[in-house]
């Protein structure tokens, strides 16, 4: 498999642009929700300012139906709100912190497609002594607006203000990924059908040169698009590096790739890198650095070259200016302008250099005013290897509610994880099995997925939509009529609608009637007592042959 792919690498490269609208046609991040009421909402080709019910301080995270796009709810870490703007129940008092750099991350709960884990991390600005906790939401429950039933599980303590996640290997869960300060280094938790292994963190050094009679861990964690690479924003520090990471989605360790330097001055001033962010191909990575809480910069460093290019800088007058960063569903990446009434936008985030076409007042807020963050979301929630395939076929069963899927990819993959749609089946709703079959628990049509493994950097995902019918109530088709009084019509009990065709037959083979749409009212009276032979085709091919016997 190794030499199949450097032998189309190149031809990798060159399909990435075509399949890359695939690669992020999910929709669990259509709508964004920030600071001062405002929203971005992803509309195909449109980016739209909007204004939300009610006002939410400080920087969030938010989930969307990945089918419709439509906004299911929203956190900053401390309250947890509805579509609609509402607080859920039991959704405040979270163990967040909203002016934290990364306060919440909303992720798929492995286990069940009506439930998230929201995962919270508290601040600099208090300690950050809560650490990071968990709390599902429900959105079974409220009538379907979703209700917190588990809140501010522990996880750990002394950590950061980064958390991120990134799809397994396997694609049945996520890595769960932080940085801990007072150990300088990274945890990584595996979470699964089973919940979080809280007991059990991958620990990998950091490498990170701070200065250790500081305390300020600002600045976000995230992933590359194909979940093989993390960058790092750190809190002051003496070495005035970015700190770019190789990430093993199958063990969960991290080790540094590189150092990416941006000044050569060292200085004990407020000075730190905060937005970070991966182009959709994974070959630029772009950050902003902050200096004297003025100075905002933004970089971009080209991993195929390792030329750093210094892209903007906002005018040092001014109050803040570019710093978070975040990858849109549209393949763009957007910059929160801290203070102003605009969103930045770098228009090709996968060309070099200027040519990546950074624009400050990409989309307007106004009358909105930016915060330091955009969303949370996550950028390795998939990945996809473009010479793998996924495809399945099915065929249903009325008789017992019942769909077997046959996997058909064009690579055959090591692992499966197929989801139904049927969430009411509970933990039967998913199988690993390569060739499964699904009992659902009522007729219906549900959406399908088969989320295929074919190597550590090849997964991929395909949905159908199955119908799952009754049976229609089986044909009682008559064998004997009595001529002589008047129920001689020769009726098909339960004959479905449609164009069934009928020919009746004598003893000697002739065709003495023959209809291409049968009304199922033919009168027999007209023939004499003898056997005859019917041939009835529905309209859906099934085909019935016997032999009536007429009676006078």
């Amino acid at each position: 498999m190794y030499i199949f792919k450097e032998k189309y690498k190149y031809l990798f490269i060159l399909l990435f642009l075509f399949f890359f609208n695939n690669a992020f046609a999910q929709k669990e991040f259509n709508s964004w929700i920030f600071e001062d009421s405002c929203s971005l909402v992803f509309d195909n080709s449109q980016v739209l300012a909007n204004t939300i019910p009610n006002e939410m301080q400080g920087n969030s995270a938010e989930i969307c139906d990945k089918h419709t796009g439509q906004l299911l709810f929203y956190s900053n870490g401390i309250y947890v709100y509805d579509k609609n703007g509402n607080i859920m129940p039991n959704g405040s008092g979270l163990l967040g912190c909203y002016v934290g750099s990364q306060g919440a991350l909303i992720v798929p709960n492995p286990a069940d497609d009506s439930s998230y884990y929201l995962f919270t991390t508290d601040c600099t600005a208090n300690g950050g002594y809560n650490g990071l906790n968990y709390n599902i939401v429900n959105m079974r429950l409220n009538d379907g607006l979703g209700d917190v039933e588990k809140k501010n599980v522990y996880v750990c303590n002394n950590l950061s203000e980064k958390v991120t996640a990134v799809r397994t290997c396997s694609f049945n869960g996520f890595w769960i990924i932080t940085y801990v300060n007072t150990l300088n280094d990274f945890f990584a938790w595996r979470l699964t059908i089973n919940g979080i292994d809280i007991d059990s963190p991958v620990i990998s050094p950091s490498g990170f040169v701070g200065y250790p009679d500081i305390y300020d861990d600002d600045g976000c964690l995230k992933a590359s698009p194909n979940g093989n690479m993390l960058i790092a924003g750190f809190a002051p520090h003496s070495d005035t590096c970015a700190y770019l990471y190789n990430f093993n989605k199958s063990t969960g360790i991290i080790s540094i790739q590189t150092k990416i330097p941006w000044s050569t001055i060292p200085d004990k001033a407020e000075q730190y890198d905060f937005g970070v962010s991966f182009s959709p191909d994974n070959s630029k990575v772009y950050f902003t650095n902050i200096r004297d809480g003025i100075s905002c910069n933004l970089y971009q460093y080209d991993l195929t070259t390792g030329i750093v290019t210094f892209i903007y800088q906002n005018n040092p007058k001014t109050n803040n200016g570019v710093f978070g960063l975040q990858l849109g569903p549209d393949g763009r990446i957007y910059i929160a302008n801290s203070n102003f009434d605009s969103v930045g936008v770098i228009s090709q985030p996968n060309l070099a250099g200027l040519a990546c076409d950074f624009n400050v007042d990409g989309v307007s807020v106004s009358p909105h005013t930016m915060f330091a963050s955009l969303p949370n979301n996550i950028d390795a929630l998939y990945y996809t290897d473009t010479l793998f395939t996924p495809n399945f076929s099915f065929s249903t069963n009325c008789g017992d509610s019942s769909a077997t899927f046959t996997d058909n990819s064009n690579i055959t993959p090591y692992e499966w994880w197929w989801s139904f749609g049927d969430a009411a089946s509970g933990s039967n709703n998913h199988s690993t099995l390569q060739n499964p079959t699904h009992h659902y628990t009522q007729p219906g049509t549900y959406t399908v997925t088969m989320n295929a493994y074919e190597g550590c950097a090849s997964v991929d995902s395909i949905a159908q939509t199955v119908t799952i019918s009754k049976c229609p109530p089986a044909l009682i088709i008559p064998t004997l009529i009595y001529g002589g009084g008047s129920q001689t019509k020769w009726h098909i009990i339960n004959l479905p609608q449609g164009a069934n065709s009928v020919t009746l037959y004598n003893e000697l083979g002739q065709v003495i009637y023959n209809s291409l749409n049968y009304p199922n009212d033919y009168d027999m009276r007209v023939l004499p007592s003898a056997m005859y032979f019917y041939r009835l085709m529905l309209e859906n091919g099934e085909v019935y042959v016997g032999k009536i016997i007429l009676v006078k």
